[in-house]
């Protein structure tokens, strides 16, 4: 099991922020809210702008807001069983962004998603800027509470593929960033909340992802991350004293095409290894020992406005080994908005076939 030692930690910090020149650094958030804005700009129907968010300027610092509003009304029928429907706050995310110097900045978002999320700090980060290039390419810090860089998860659908249900990873860590105008790569190191049996509490969970782009039409990536424990899946005897008895890594790869007005979404996630029977919760969306999910997508943009967008995904060891299909139409209504129909069957292995008809109103500003 891998330990990050203290003068690690020292060692990596000193060589971010030794120099003097700043360069911007990213990592690229893997959650379901930057698929749906990259939809929306896509779909906002205009030429692209000069963006003037409200900010404050004060004493040499610039703090920036945004948001994103998402309402959904769905309709299901699954057979056997009564229809369900309901309208509800999908989404309701209000973010702010406070660049302090040249080499430092901070990030935090406040999310709320009806029956699930009341309101909480979904990320909370400080990200340090190495000033000066690093084997030729750009290298920086983010610390604090965010989207693990383990998956990929993009979509132009609704609902979120079960890649992301399976793998998205939301966590308190520090992760190093290198990249230059190819290729883009993460370490990252963090004090998991699953703990195997007679384990110590210790940074010893990691995280690593390589994604390359080839130009505007061909990127792929692969990412690990040492526990697939970490994401939500609901185990159960992950705390100690317990009966988790080694960790599970798990791995994912991902790839994008464009052709044109086409697009291509291929991505695999999995463990590597096999969870012992006694932390598989019976009543939870774990079903199997060693759970992988595939999210096989396409998308064309019809006009500047108008959208469409088809998926076929599979799970195994995972939500009743389903096999689900789905498409969805997007309009952009005004700038920053976009109204969305969706349509999706669900076939388990183990379950009863659900038809579901979901339709959304988004809102970026």
């Amino acid at each position: 099991m891998f330990k990050l030692s203290r003068g690690v930690l020292c060692a990596c910090t000193c060589l971010l922020i030794a120099a003097s020149q700043s360069q911007a650094f990213d990592i690229e958030t893997k959650s379901e809210i930057e698929s749906l804005k990259r939809r929306i700009d896509k779909l906002e129907g205009e030429a692209p702008r000069e963006e003037k968010p409200f900010s404050i300027a004060a004493l040499g610092r610039r703090l920036t807001f945004w948001g994103l509003v998402e309402i959904e009304a769905f309709y299901n029928k699954t057979e056997g069983r009564p229809e369900s429907s309901d309208v509800i706050v999908a989404t309701a995310q209000l973010a702010a962004d406070l660049r302090i110097t040249d080499n430092i900045g901070g990030h935090i978002v406040f999310l709320h998603e009806e029956d699930q999320t009341d309101l909480d700090v979904d990320e909370a980060n400080i990200i340090i800027y190495c000033p000066k290039k690093f084997g030729g390419g750009t290298s920086g810090l983010i610390a604090g509470k965010f989207y693990l860089p383990f998956g990929n998860f993009s979509t132009n659908m609704i609902t979120d593929p079960l890649t992301l249900d399976l793998g998205e990873t939301n966590n308190t860590a520090l992760v190093l960033n290198w990249k230059n105008e190819t290729i883009s790569a993460n370490l990252g190191f963090f004090n998991g909340d699953a703990d195997v049996r007679d384990d110590h509490d210790n940074i010893d969970s990691f995280v690593f992802s390589v994604d390359m782009n080839l130009g505007k039409n061909i990127a792929y990536g692969v990412s690990l991350i040492s526990d697939l424990a970490e994401s939500d899946l609901g185990l159960v005897d992950t705390g100690p004293p317990n009966q988790y008895t080694s960790d599970t890594p798990a791995g994912s790869a991902y790839i994008h095409l464009v052709f044109g007005q086409f697009a291509i979404i291929g991505e695999h996630v999995g463990a590597l290894d096999e969870f012992n029977q006694e932390v598989i919760d019976p009543n939870g969306d774990l079903t199997g020992d060693k759970p992988w999910a595939i999210n096989l997508g396409a998308a064309i943009s019809i006009t500047e406005q108008f959208g469409a967008a088809v998926r076929f995904e599979k799970a195994d060891d995972f939500r009743n080994d389903m096999n689900r299909y789905g498409a969805t139409v997007s309009y952009g209504i005004i700038d920053g908005a976009i109204v969305a129909l969706e349509y999706l069957l669900t076939d388990p292995d183990n379950g009863d076939m659900s038809h579901t008809f979901t339709t959304q109103l988004a809102f970026k500003f």
